[in-house]
């Protein structure tokens, strides 16, 4: 169960105080220009937070957004999230979204790969979707910086 732990990161659940290492990424408009949100201001991070916070509470868990943290700092980078989108047929979708200092490090595909694996063991989804477009990268998986790095994540990700 949570929190999710890899080789680098700690995925965990959210508490009011990230709510200014969330807005590192939430504001950025790089990171957020193929998302459906932001670049938020800093009340619309705080909302943000504070509705994930409630979800926590939900019973059944239907939606974990989790913060994504490098292990030794315990310094937040970001957010990996599934969510029970189909509860007869147990779909998931998985999102994301990091701070832009932290692209390209595989930090990404370490949290997706615990998710995934957390979706399919815990919340026993049977399948997860995520779904790609040309305009906005990838509707599902947050962060994407293109089209291709987000398939390129999905594809170093074993689904089994």
């Amino acid at each position: 169960m949570i929190p999710l732990e890899t080789q680098r990161l700690i995925l965990r659940d959210f508490v009011e105080s990230d709510w200014q290492e969330v807005h590192k990424y939430a504001a950025d408009a790089e990171v957020v220009r193929y998302l459906t949100f932001g670049p938020n201001s800093e009340e619309d991070t705080k909302n943000f937070l504070q509705r994930e916070i409630s979800l926590q509470g939900e019973e059944p868990r239907q939606h974990f957004a989790l913060a994504v943290t490098l292990k030794p700092q315990k310094q937040l980078i970001g957010i990996c999230r599934i969510s029970v989108q189909d509860t007869n047929n147990k779909i998931g979708s998985i999102g994301y979204s990091f701070t832009k200092e932290f692209w390209g490090q595989g930090y990404a595909t370490e949290a997706v790969k615990a998710v995934i694996t957390f979706g399919f063991q815990d919340v026993r989804l049977t399948s997860h979707l995520c779904h790609l477009s040309p305009r906005k990268h990838c509707l599902s998986t947050s962060y994407a910086k293109n089209r291709n790095a987000t398939i390129r994540i999905f594809a170093r990700t074993p689904l089994d």
